[in-house]
């Protein structure tokens, strides 16, 4: 396999997008002049600057537990051969449903029913486990409804560049159905939830924790599910996606509350 370029070799790679409402006027980023770092605006807003419960975070598996804290369960009834609409944001390539199809899987939380909005990727990886970051992340954004009070569950998923084939995210990565050019967008059909769910999120062990939104105005009280297998990617499709979004995500967050506690990791059970 061949080697892999450093992210800080790409200039002018990193992605900007539009305030997300009409009281966040302006945009922002992920470079020294707009990004989390800098004095962005949209950046330094109150919970982005000073919130308690922010994410991402460092995953120390030391301080994970083995109880279950939360049960949560998934129902597949998507379609075979169902719609997605990709569209590039600039700062990420994010997966909706032009027929709300997405809507058809659910997340199943302490008996609260989640539909799944959308997904899209982060390059590297938001979350840290052990102090690592991974090449790439996506965030599958789940929504009790379509309301600006709906509560959001996200299950993230970290992958690493290698030769081993991942049947769901290989099908949509190839670079003929990513969007090249910002606010492009294309239909293609989508890959089988169901099936990535039962393999890599149920069937091993799950962090939780309850953060935020990793992007301004950094919303709080998000339920993360941070699935603790690394899933591989194509390096011929990583390259693609991270040349597209350029460097994307937030530093980890400081959460003391974390600090010699143990905040536990889950095994779900599909209903």
């Amino acid at each position: 396999m061949e080697n892999l370029p450093s992210f800080y070799n790409d200039k002018e790679q990193n992605g900007r997008v539009a305030g997300i409402n009409a009281e966040s006027e302006g945009e922002f980023g992920y470079s020294a002049y707009d990004g989390p770092l800098s004095d962005n605006k949209l950046w330094n807003a109150p919970l982005c600057k000073n919130g308690k419960q922010q994410s991402p975070i460092n995953i120390d598996a030391v301080l994970f537990g083995n109880s279950v804290i939360n049960a949560t369960s998934f129902v597949n009834n998507l379609q075979h051969g169902y719609k997605l609409n990709v569209l590039n944001e600039g700062a990420t390539v994010r997966y909706t449903s032009p027929d709300q199809s997405l809507f058809n899987f659910k997340m199943i939380r302490n008996g609260v029913e989640y539909r799944l909005d959308n997904f899209h990727f982060h390059t590297p990886s938001e979350h840290r486990i052990n102090n690592r970051h991974s090449d790439t992340e996506v965030h599958f954004v789940f929504k009790t409804d379509e309301s600006e009070n709906a509560d959001v569950a996200v299950a993230a998923f970290l992958l690493n560049v290698s030769d081993e084939p991942n049947a769901t995210f290989d099908q949509i990565l190839v670079p003929a159905l990513v969007p090249k050019e910002k606010d492009e967008s294309l239909t293609i059909f989508g890959p089988s939830l169901g099936e990535f769910f039962d393999k890599n999120f149920e069937n091993h062990n799950v962090h939780q924790y309850v953060g935020s939104l990793t992007t301004p105005e950094c919303a709080e009280g998000l339920k993360w599910h941070v699935s603790g297998v690394v899933q591989p990617i194509l390096l011929k499709n990583f390259l693609n996606l991270r040349s597209i979004m350029g460097f994307n995500a937030r530093p980890v967050q400081a959460r003391p509350d974390f600090a010699g506690q143990a905040v536990g990791a889950s095994n779900g059970h599909k209903h």
